[in-house]
């Protein structure tokens, strides 16, 4: 089970990945001059909150097994601001 914190460790870089493509697409210009539209913009965004929401649940799951101690904390302070990054954006888009 050692494979755990190594994908959870993925995970939550390709989170941060979507999440900077997805930020730099909504800051690139005009909506009219963009490449990449608004299904481009949901699939980053869609895409981030799955890769994050389960790097976080097997950092937690990494947890309680024996092993990969250190890798399992840096997936979780990767995962945990990931996560707390697309709440702030949910919450804001839903109450802005």
């Amino acid at each position: 089970m050692k494979f755990i914190p190594i994908i959870a460790l993925l995970l939550a870089v390709v989170g941060w990945v979507l999440t900077v493509l997805m930020g730099i697409n909504l800051l690139s210009g005009h909506f009219d001059e963009r490449t990449c539209q608004t299904a481009c913009v949901r699939g980053y965004f869609f895409a981030g909150i799955a890769a994050g929401g389960v790097a976080l649940l097997l950092g937690l799951l990494g947890l309680v097994r024996p092993g990969g101690r250190a890798l399992t904390l840096l997936a979780l302070a990767l995962a945990l601001p990931l996560v707390g990054v697309m709440a702030g954006i949910i919450l804001i888009g839903n109450f802005a």
